[in-house]
């Protein structure tokens, strides 16, 4: 597998170690590797989406409804892991306007 190189903030660092501990990556390559996935598969799914002009705020948006969407099609999914994406889509949105 090539081995790239990137540059990350402070900040960016702190919560990619929390996600990788909460969310159960083997490290930061499987958490890194898991987003990019992500990013290619909602540009499959939604081929006009323009990422550059698109803010991370609304990235994450479109990353937790999608996740909420899965969820509720499971045949048992659990209540709390749906209320927790509500939560979070709720909390990306704040009072900006979705589109604007």
């Amino acid at each position: 597998m090539p081995i790239i190189s990137i540059s990350v903030t402070k900040e960016l660092l702190k919560e990619m170690n929390h996600l990788e501990k909460s969310e159960g990556f083997s490290g930061r390559s499987d958490l890194i590797r898991a987003g990019i996935r992500e990013l290619i598969n909602l540009k499959q799914e939604f081929p006009m989406l323009d990422f550059k002009i698109l803010s991370a705020k609304k990235l994450r948006i479109l990353f937790t409804t999608r996740r909420l969407s899965r969820a509720l099609q499971r045949p048992f999914y659990k209540i709390r892991e749906a209320s927790r994406h509500v939560r979070h889509v709720m909390n990306c949105a704040g009072k900006s306007p979705l589109l604007s």
